[in-house]
This record gives C-alpha cells, sequence and structure tokens, in this order.
C-alpha cells in the first residue's frame, strides 16, 4: 500500500514515531524536513517504490497528502 511506503520513508528519513505518522502532516510538523531533509526524503521514496522522481516531482512534494498522490501517480505507471 502506498501509504505504509511513504511511513516507512519518513521513518526511515526522520526516525518519526510510526505511531504518530498522519498523512496530514506538513514540513513544520516533522523535525529536519528541510531541504537538505526532503533529499534524504526522496531517496527514501525512490527505494522504497522502485523509481525515479523528476524535479518537477520532488518540488512538489510539500505535504505527505502531495506525496502520496505523487507516489501514487508513479506507482500506476
Amino acid at each position: 500500500m502506498v501509504v505504509d511506503k511513504v511511513k516507512a520513508a519518513f521513518v526511515s528519513a526522520f526516525s518519526v514515531d510510526p505511531d504518530k505518522f498522519t498523512v496530514e502532516m506538513m514540513p513544520e510538523d516533522i523535525q529536519g524536513w528541510d531541504s537538505l531533509g526532503h533529499l534524504t526524503l526522496v531517496t527514501a521514496l525512490q527505494e522504497q517504490f522502485g523509481v525515479e522522481f523528476e524535479v518537477n516531482e520532488v518540488m512538489d512534494m510539500d505535504s505527505v497528502q502531495k506525496i502520496i498522490s505523487i507516489c501514487e501517480s508513479k506507482s500506476a505507471a
């Protein structure tokens, strides 16, 4: 499931407590989700989904919801 893989990427990138992870989270809700942390997250997402993201997709990843949407579209492709 896409949400589970996204959660796993957040746990890997930011050591987020899996029990506190929600799809409503934004960068300000997660310690370390800054520009460098974003690259770490993208790497974790690429590993989870086995895909490469386009630059515009990486730039659009500004919330958990948006990340799920982008990952769903990549998974369906």
